[in-house]
Parts: structure tokens; C-alpha cells; sequence
């Protein structure tokens, strides 16, 4: 199916994957294949990796824990925060494990990358209007999924936006998702700006770079 296509008006109930979300956390029942690119800065490397016990292709990535220090709370915080959601429209962890000095995380593989990967190697000029609609509405989807469960994500951009063998866009990059819920009730200033989000400051409005009126209208 190509970017401009879409099965339904409204978000699919399944998971993003045909395969049963859970996956073994035993490092001998992955093997590496190639190198799809990097994350995190140079601190994560992403596989495409075998499941063997499945024979099922999936993203495989690692993240160096010698080279993590500035990020290490922000990859923990990742992997919790993504394994208590599900939604169709946001990343799937299947599974996390340690192997040497590197933390695994195993997500359902993108066929089509990210969106920084289609710009960059087939729509230099951009992508078609009829996809970035699609793509829009996805992510949009995921956006209120995530602020009903409380969270500001704070890094909504083209390498955080994956595309998977449908054409459907999944959001990711929640390693810099911020709480603005407490005691059931949204905050208005959070302040919570680490040094390592300074990456992000080409996407943030400037609600989010005040650090006021937190709602999901920031991010939109």
C-alpha cells in the first residue's frame, strides 16, 4: 500500500503488528541483520533483526549505556512510558532486556522508515499533500491518546514519525514526554526542561519553550 492510501476514517482497534505483542527478552532469540540507522543522538544504534523463535523480521534497537549518561533517565523513562500505552497510532515496545553494556528494545519494524528517511531519500522536495494529510491525522490520533493519559510529548518530528507497511504513521520518540497531570488536574507552568531536549528546539512552540499553559493545544 503507498503513503497516499489508507484502509479507514478512523483508527484501526489492532495492534500495529499481526504477531502477538509479546516477545522473549532473551538476547540469543534475535539476530542482527543490518543497520537501518541511528537514534538518540550516537548513543542508539537501530537493527533490522530476526525473532527467531517467530522467524519474524522486527527493529532492534541498542542503546550504548557507556555513552548514555546524559540520556539514561530519558531511555528508562522511554521504555516504561511506551509499555504501559497501546494505541495503534503510537510505538510498541515488545520487549526490553540487557545485553552487555547495551539496553535492547524490540518494536514491530516501520517498512518504510521515518519520515526524515522519505524526505531525505525520495521526496526531497516534499512529501505529496494527499500524504501528510494522512500522516497528519494519524499523528493526531496519537497526540490525544497521549495527552488523555496525561503526558505533553515535546518532541513531535520527522524522525519520531515512523511509517509502517499500511501507510499508517505511528508516533515514537516519547523519551522526552513530560507528566502535566497531578492530583488529576492539568498544571499550568511544569517546569521540566532537561539539557538533553535541546535537540528539540526547532519543533517547540513557544508555549512549550515558556513552559506555560500546558495543554495539548502546544503541541498541535
Amino acid at each position: 500500500m503507498s503513503l497516499t492510501q489508507h484502509s479507514s476514517s478512523s483508527p484501526p482497534s489492532t495492534c500495529q503488528n499481526d504477531v502477538d505483542c509479546a516477545f522473549g527478552s532473551e538476547p540469543d532469540s534475535y539476530q542482527t541483520m543490518s543497520v537501518l540507522g541511528q537514534c538518540c543522538g550516537d548513543v542508539g544504534q537501530v537493527y533490522l533483526a530476526i525473532y527467531k523463535p517467530l522467524d519474524t523480521p522486527i527493529a532492534l534497537k541498542k542503546f550504548n549505556m557507556d555513552k548514555a549518561k546524559d540520556e539514561l533517565e530519558n531511555i528508562q523513562n522511554e521504555i516504561i512510558l511506551t509499555r504501559q500505552l497501546r494505541h495503534p497510532n503510537v510505538v510498541v515496545i515488545n520487549a526490553a532486556f540487557v545485553m552487555e553494556s547495551h539496553v535492547c528494545v524490540v518494536s514491530p519494524l516501520m517498512a518504510f522508515g521515518s519520515c526524515r528517511d522519505l524526505l531525505n531519500r525520495h521526496f526531497s522536495d516534499g512529501l505529496p499533500e494527499l500524504a501528510i494529510a494522512y500522516i497528519l491525522k494519524d499523528i493526531l490520533y496519537a497526540l490525544d491518546y497521549i495527552h488523555k493519559k496525561g503526558y505533553i510529548h515535546r518532541a513531535v518530528r520527522a524522525s519520531h514519525i515512523l511509517i509502517n507497511e499500511n501507510g499508517q504513521a505511528v508516533l515514537s520518540g516519547l523519551r522526552y514526554a513530560c507528566r502535566v497531570v497531578k492530583n488529576g488536574r492539568w498544571q499550568r507552568n511544569v517546569h521540566s526542561f532537561p539539557p538533553t531536549t535541546a535537540r528539540n528546539l526547532n519543533w517547540l512552540s513557544p508555549e512549550l519553550l515558556e513552559q506555560v499553559c500546558y495543554t495539548y493545544l502546544v503541541v498541535i
